[in-house]
């Protein structure tokens, strides 16, 4: 899910790329081969992140794209066996449910990460977000740059 001016590409960019990026980090970590506290799924799941963000700024400069005002959310689920990773981005949602021929049972449901999560809105104040209320005592808040009227962003 995109957002700003370019967001169409961003979203398109990280969903070509994620999920390649999370395996070269299990491979280059020797996953399979030799199993190390930095091989893990949970580190593959985030270097394949950082990778991510990396070449869509890479993506960016060589095709003259200006990321700056556009993102995207992302979820992905990495499943290894019967071991299932989940990961997201923004106000992207996951689900995980086991079903079978005779029952059907939902395991997980993740929130997005906005500010309509008190704990969240909490999280990202207390890192020095500047939050206002759009429009005012909609009770919608919206996480913006310091001394600017955009982004305006909802997910944090």
């Amino acid at each position: 899910d995109g957002h700003g001016p370019f967001g169409h590409l961003a979203a398109f960019r990280v969903a070509q790329s994620l999920a390649k990026l999370v395996v070269d980090a299990l491979l280059n970590a020797g996953y399979w081969d030799r199993p190390t506290p930095q091989g893990t799924p949970e580190q593959a799941v985030l270097q394949g992140f950082e990778a991510a963000v990396m070449d869509l700024g890479d993506f960016g400069a060589a095709n003259g794209v200006d990321f700056s005002a556009s993102g995207t959310t992302c979820t992905i689920a990495l499943r290894l066996g019967a071991d299932v990773q989940i990961a997201w981005l923004g106000d992207c949602r996951a689900m995980v449910a086991t079903v079978t021929p005779t029952s059907k049972k939902v395991d997980l449901i993740v929130c997005g990460h906005t500010t309509a999560d008190a704990k969240e809105l909490m999280r990202v104040e207390r890192l020095g977000a500047v939050v206002r209320e759009v429009p005012p005592g909609s009770g919608l808040k919206r996480i913006f740059l310091r001394d600017q009227q955009a982004p305006g962003l909802f997910v944090t």
